[in-house]
């Protein structure tokens, strides 16, 4: 595992309220997985707090797949968490939906969206995440260091824009 490889890893995106599966070991093996619920992401996007179903608080919580937890027990002293395996059948049926849909719309010569569209296309309305909101900022020229508040960068878009 390179240093690289730990640097450029990027957590799913995730929004405040969703339920997830946690680990309090930082581990799947030898850990009995509890319910938590998302209630902030970090500014770095690379950790969240999450709220155990059974009332703990849990700061710094990354994603089961972050290489860091591998090399560095320091991480996964704070827990690991993965989506329920109930949102990703849900995701996996939607993506499913998306596909026949299309491929009716193909068929009959409608012009819908199309398959990639269908599934970038948001349920309800998109939450701008951090890292998001980061980029634009860049992508519009504003020079910030390290992980700056996200109401200053929000401002500074929002005049921008």
């Amino acid at each position: 595992m390179t240093v690289s490889n730990t640097e450029t890893f990027e957590m799913p995106e995730v929004v405040i309220g969703t339920p997830v599966t946690f680990y309090t070991t930082g581990m799947v093996a030898g850990t009995e997985p509890r319910i938590g619920f998302v209630v902030r992401m970090s500014r770095s996007g690379r950790n969240l707090v999450l709220r155990a179903a059974g009332g703990g608080y849990y700061e710094s919580v990354r994603h089961i797949d972050d290489p860091k937890l591998k090399i560095n027990s320091d991480h996964r002293e704070n827990g690991a968490w993965d989506f329920t395996e109930y949102h990703k059948d849900a995701l996996m049926s939607a993506k499913a939906l998306a596909k026949r849909l299309n491929r009716i719309e193909e068929v009959m010569g409608l012009s819908g969206a199309t398959e990639e569209k269908a599934e970038k296309k948001p349920a309800g309305p998109e939450e701008v995440t951090y890292k998001n909101l980061c980029k634009q900022a860049k992508e519009l020229g504003i020079e910030f260091k390290g992980n700056p508040k996200r109401q200053w960068l929000e401002e500074k878009v929002a005049v921008l824009s």
